[in-house]
């Protein structure tokens, strides 16, 4: 195998294991953040940390599903699959989607009810806010990490993970400046306007997450600027060939799929068409994280 492949696999496979981790480290922080929230929310019975607490049970739900996503992607490829399993990323990202517009919705409609009925501050609103800013540093450091993992890994279902921290990020300093306006200056009105604010940093990411995951389920052509790089490798080596058609592209979860025909001297040897085929799959495949590149030979 030539080093530059090697170095590749070893690539992917560092990537595949901190993608791994990472889904790990979500589901065993989350659980810790619920059993501080729910004591906070004991104490004080604190609505917006209520809502915290919700928040943070699905964030296990969507984190053991990125984590079975993760681990049900790496299978080889079978004889049912034979492009791998790849796809269940895609779908795991859609899913994820989905829950981050409908918990959006929740908080748009929780911020207009604390505008129309404010809520009184509690006697025990300092332990809640302690509380919080614990539960900020532990999302911080698990979306600093995932961000990591994002640039070794490319993967779709941790960056939709990552999203859905960053929003949490956002709402847990809500919930803290909410808390300590409510208790220090009575001003009720920041918990909801400050809601509406992440309302709209998530519907946002969302959409992103949503349309990469649909796009990539519907087995839509990769961007102009990563068919452009196919081009230019195929290009450089035109001394080599007497052109190319049908190149066709797409993506599943983080690996690429790109196949072309490729034109060559029909007075060549069969050999000399498979080194030039072989040189150009492996420079194309050298372009991506984990790429899957098939060249068909066709005599000119």
């Amino acid at each position: 195998m030539p080093h530059d492949n090697i170095a590749t696999v070893k690539a992917i496979k560092n990537g595949n294991s901190l993608a791994k981790s990472a889904a790990i480290l979500s589901v065993s922080l989350s659980l810790i953040m619920i059993g501080l929230k729910i004591y906070g929310w004991f104490i004080t019975d604190s609505l917006s940390i209520l809502s915290s607490l919700t928040d943070s049970l699905m964030d296990v739900l969507v984190s053991g599903l990125n984590l079975f996503a993760i681990y049900y992607a790496l299978k080889p490829a079978d004889e049912d699959h034979r492009y791998g399993h790849t796809a269940i990323e895609d779908i795991a990202g859609f899913f994820q989607a989905a829950m981050l517009t409908g918990t959006s919705l929740l908080i748009l409609i929780e911020a207009v009810n604390r505008f129309i009925s404010p809520v009184p501050a509690s006697s025990q609103t300092d332990v809640g806010l302690y509380i919080m800013i614990i539960c900020f540093g532990l999302t911080l450091g698990l979306v600093a990490y995932q961000q990591f993992v994002i640039r070794r890994s490319q993967s779709l279902v941790i960056k939709a993970d990552s999203l859905h921290y960053l929003s949490d990020l956002l709402t847990t300093a809500a919930v803290i400046a909410s808390l300590y306006f409510w208790k220090h200056f009575d001003m009720v009105w920041v918990d909801p306007l400050l809601s509406i604010v992440i309302v709209a940093v998530i519907a946002y990411g969302a959409f992103q997450i949503g349309k990469e995951s649909f796009d990539n389920l519907m087995d839509k052509e990769m961007s102009d600027d990563d068919r452009a790089k196919i081009i230019a490798v195929l290009n450089e080596a035109k001394d080599k060939h007497k052109g190319y058609h049908d190149l066709r592209t797409r993506r599943s979860g983080h690996r690429v799929f790109i196949q072309l025909h490729l034109e060559l001297d029909k007075n060549r040897t069969l050999y000399d068409m498979h080194e030039v085929a072989e040189t150009l799959e492996n420079k194309i495949g050298a372009l991506f994280k984990d790429a899957d590149v098939i060249i068909h030979q066709d005599p000119a």
